[in-house]
């Protein structure tokens, strides 16, 4: 058993106590065990009080969250999936790896490179327990980087683990890196998620969905319905949503007598713009809501409209031309996205653009807020980074990424739907 120093990097004193006392080990600051944190998890496996297979679960949970903060999402084709969910073992795949056919599980070893510098350490697969097809597969590869180290003065290798899961449910690849500073070029952070996505890509025989929903445009169904969740904290909210059944009156009242080529009248006579032009009625709407926005915030703070448990955009980008960007607090020269002038500006670039190419949502918690940043600078994937230094669990990259998925999926459905609805065309 060997635990290098990266491994140990990965956890803290007080997650190490927590697990210690989780396996029998009521006091971990007994005189009897080492004060060095990794000579203390050699002696306790060596007396046999903790198994090298429990530990290893315990390094694996933090490598598979934790500090590795960016990652990228891939969505497989489907043909992609079936043929993964069909694999019976992964013996050609470790082999080609160089992996020790006995062992899965190499977390625990030396990490030793010879001319490679991606190194397979771990596999585990998940299968349904009625069709026993696979589900999912967890992996973790050692990328031997080059990290500077200032007190030398001199570059030096280090393991930088990258963990990755294969959701095939979801058709998902997910491959997440450590985001470290002072590597040289050849081992940054992107580069390491280049060349595991490329080793998988070629390994694998992987095929990327590219006809998915658009990452811009789900970012932009998600950034319009969280603005929405904004103003029903408004204190007049329901008077406001009551007035909605009388938008299609006022639109009639304003139509009326101007001559235009692209309006209808519905069964009660109502005159109606082609919504496909412009959704006059929505737009009447929207004016109000920012009417009642724009009277509060002349009396009241924008804090009251933030409740503590409710999921809030922090910041914004556009993909216009005009780059147009924004945050909460208007830091660094931005704009502030809540000031009443500025919201409704974004508001009516959201309808304008309809994509979204980074956006930094907040999803409030008791001790520290969970700052998730999406990205799309590229079709092929999705960008996901934890913010601001936090160790995240496993729970809480669930609640960020399903967020996403849930709007990805509305978007696919609604695109399913426009399809089978569309008019079938006859042969002459």
């Amino acid at each position: 058993m060997y635990i290098c120093d990266e491994l140990m990097d990965k956890v803290s004193n007080s997650e190490i106590a927590e697990f210690l006392k989780a396996n029998g080990i009521k006091n971990p600051n007994d005189e009897r065990y080492p004060k060095d944190r990794k000579e203390m998890l050699y002696k306790v496996v060596e007396e046999r009080i903790i198994t090298e297979d429990v530990l290893s679960d315990f390094f694996y949970s933090r490598i598979m969250f934790g500090d590795h903060r960016l990652m990228r999402v891939y969505k497989l084709s489907e043909l992609s999936a079936n043929q993964l969910r069909e694999r019976i073992g992964w013996t050609d795949f470790m082999q080609e790896h160089n992996m020790q056919l006995l062992s899965y599980d190499l977390i625990l070893e030396p990490v030793k490179f010879e001319d490679e510098t991606l190194k397979l350490l771990y596999v585990k697969e998940y299968r349904d327990r009625l069709k026993r097809k696979l589900s999912r597969v967890d992996m973790i590869f050692a990328f031997k980087a080059l990290k500077l180290n200032r007190n030398l003065e001199k570059y030096e290798s280090i393991n930088s683990y990258i963990p990755i899961t294969i959701d095939l449910k979801n058709r998902e690849l997910i491959i997440k890196v450590c985001n470290q500073t002072g590597l040289v070029e050849s081992s940054r952070p992107n580069t390491q998620l280049d060349n595991v996505f490329n080793e998988l890509h070629g390994s694998l025989h992987l095929q990327l969905d590219l006809d998915k929903a658009h990452p811009e445009n789900v970012l932009y169904d998600m950034s319009r319905d969280l603005f929405d969740n904004f103003y029903k904290q408004l204190p007049n909210i329901k008077d406001i949503e009551k007035k909605k059944e009388s938008m299609d009156v006022i639109a009639d009242l304003l139509l009326r007598d101007v001559t235009l080529n692209n309006i209808s009248k519905d069964v009660s006579g109502h005159i109606h713009m082609n919504k496909g032009l412009i959704d006059l009625e929505d737009e009447l709407y929207k004016l109000l809501q920012q009417t009642a926005l724009v009277d509060y915030l002349e009396t009241e703070e924008l804090s009251a409209l933030l409740p503590e448990d409710e999921i809030y955009i922090s910041k914004i980008r556009f993909s216009d031309q005009d780059n147009l960007e924004a945050s909460l607090t208007g830091e660094n020269g931005m704009d502030c996205i809540y000031d009443k002038r500025t919201f409704m500006g974004i508001r009516n670039s959201l309808d304008i653009v309809k994509r979204i190419c980074s956006m930094k949502v907040i999803f409030p918690q008791k001790k520290t807020d969970l700052a998730v940043k999406y990205e799309v600078i590229s079709d092929k994937y999705m960008i996901v980074h934890i913010l601001d230094g936090k160790h995240y669990n496993s729970d809480e990259f669930a609640e960020a990424w399903e967020l996403y998925r849930k709007y990805e999926k509305k978007r696919i459905n609604g695109h399913m739907l426009a399809k089978r609805n569309e008019p079938k065309s006859t042969a002459m």
